[in-house]
């Protein structure tokens, strides 16, 4: 049975093959551009192996396949290898060497991977549970756009969980993310709302009730 990390797995690995230079920064030099193309025509070649390799279910092979690619610095493979070693799908499972492959992937700017390093440090996964690092993983996929990440990050600026305690910024990435359909952050959003909204009523009320203890100015 496949599970939603290795259907991701494939999807990612899919979108490689599609796309496999669009990460890579321009080359200045044509002898580089054309480096470059060569390049690129050969991690397709590979990845199409690995994607052939998941949708049979033999990870192995498309561990064997991602290894050689991820040590050479490829920010998907990085990733991808990340969720086999999560998963133990085609190797051991190990949370420290999952880890340590999402944070070469996230540290190229591969928003899932650092949304997944933030998972990881909040939960103490692979590592000493560290919330400080979660947030500023969470914060670098967040400003690429990656949905998740910006509900957690408002979550830890509305509670002040491994940063400063920020409404304004909470409310601020709850609503990017809602923005973007998800829910539980539009949840949060209209609660904060309403409580903001009935909290300024309260003020209101009060100041009234004080308001009249006060003499009369005549």
């Amino acid at each position: 049975m496949k599970t939603w990390k290795t259907c991701l797995l494939a999807a990612s690995l899919a979108a490689f093959a599609f796309a496999p230079q669009a990460a890579l920064a321009q080359a200045p030099a044509q002898h580089s551009k054309k480096a470059n193309a060569r390049k690129s025509a050969t991690n397709q070649a590979v990845y199409n192996q690995a994607i052939a390799a998941v949708q049979k279910g033999d990870y192995a092979t498309a561990f064997k396949i991602l290894e050689p690619l991820a040590k050479k610095g490829d920010a998907t493979a990085q990733h991808n290898l990340a969720v086999l070693y999560q998963d133990g799908l085609g190797t051991t499972a190990d949370a420290k060497q999952a880890l340590h492959w999402y944070e070469k992937s996230a540290a190229q700017g591969e928003p899932e991977a650092q949304f997944m390093a933030g998972l990881m440090y909040s939960d103490g996964i692979g590592t000493a549970q560290d919330y400080k690092k979660a947030a500023q993983w969470y914060e670098k996929a967040a400003q690429k756009g990656h949905a998740e990440a910006q509900n957690n990050l408002a979550a830890r600026y509305a509670t002040g969980t491994g940063v400063t305690r920020d409404m304004a910024k909470a409310k601020y990435w709850y609503g990017k993310a809602a923005a973007q359909g998800n829910k539980q952050a539009a949840y949060t959003l209209q609660q904060l709302e309403a409580l903001e909204k009935n909290n300024g009523s309260l003020k209101t009320q009060m100041l009234n009730e004080a308001q009249k203890t006060l003499p009369n100015k005549k």
